[in-house]
């Protein structure tokens, strides 16, 4: 989503609606996203299935991510070489979603 009008904006209350706008589709999105995945697991482990599934992928993604995306940064000595990190990530879900297709 490109924020570059964001620049223009001078006042503290036009910010603040600026970003509650741009995070109404990423709420949405969201709440579409844990509702598929709590459909995936049967009622009577679905509690448990998504808690389990979203802490532990959370942890180990969101708690590896910083040193990936630091060690990325002083091999290549560029700001941009992070976008590698999520780019391999992105084809790791496109190679599972689409073997999941089959």
């Amino acid at each position: 989503m490109k924020t570059y009008f964001l620049r223009a904006v001078t006042s503290m209350l036009g910010l603040g609606i600026s970003f509650v706008l741009l995070l109404i589709p990423v709420a949405c999105l969201s709440a579409y996203i844990a509702y598929l995945i709590a459909n995936i697991f049967p009622p009577s482990v679905r509690f448990t299935g998504v808690g389990v599934a979203m802490n532990v992928s959370d942890g180990i993604i969101g708690g590896l991510s910083p040193f990936i995306s630091l060690g990325l940064v002083r091999i290549f000595h560029a700001q941009n070489s992070i976008i590698f990190y999520v780019f391999i990530c992105a084809i790791i879900s496109y190679i599972y979603y689409r073997n999941r297709i089959k």
